[in-house]
C-alpha cells in the first residue's frame, strides 16, 4: 500500500490482511455473514495522528447487508475489490469506486466472496 501526504512526501506501509486485528465481531456482526477488519482507526493495528477510517469489508454468506457509520465532516471512498455490491439501488462492480460526502452511515449489501474497502477521513 503507497499513500501520499502533502508535506511528508511518499509513504510506503506494508500490510498483510492476514496481520489486520479483527474488531467488532460480536454475534450480530458474525451473523451477517461479514468479515470485518480495521485498517486505520479505533482499534487498528495502524495508527495516524490525523482522523481516518479505513474498513476491510468481505462477504462470507450468500448474502450480507452491513451499516458502517461514517463521522460527521468526513468525506469517502468506496472501493470494490472483488466481485459487487449494491449501494442505495445501485450496483457497483468490481473495480468501482464511490465518492462519499455527507453521510452519517453507509450502507452496503454484498455477495458471498464479495470484498471492498471503506475509506474516510
Amino acid at each position: 500500500m503507497k499513500m501520499w501526504s502533502q508535506g511528508l512526501g511518499k509513504i510506503e506501509l506494508e500490510v498483510d490482511a492476514r496481520d489486520m486485528t479483527l474488531v467488532r465481531e460480536d454475534n450480530e456482526t458474525k451473523a451477517k455473514g461479514v468479515l470485518r477488519r480495521q485498517v486505520l482507526g479505533e482499534g487498528a493495528p495502524l495508527t495516524l495522528r490525523t482522523d481516518v477510517g479505513w474498513l476491510d469489508l468481505q462477504c462470507t454468506k450468500r448474502k450480507a447487508t452491513v451499516t458502517e457509520p461514517i463521522p460527521e465532516g468526513h468525506v469517502g471512498l468506496l472501493y470494490v475489490l472483488d466481485g459487487a455490491l449494491e449501494v442505495a439501488g445501485h450496483t457497483l462492480p468490481q473495480t468501482s469506486a464511490l465518492l462519499l460526502s455527507d453521510l452519517p452511515a453507509l450502507e452496503v449489501t454484498l455477495r458471498k466472496g464479495t470484498r471492498c474497502a471503506l475509506i474516510h477521513g
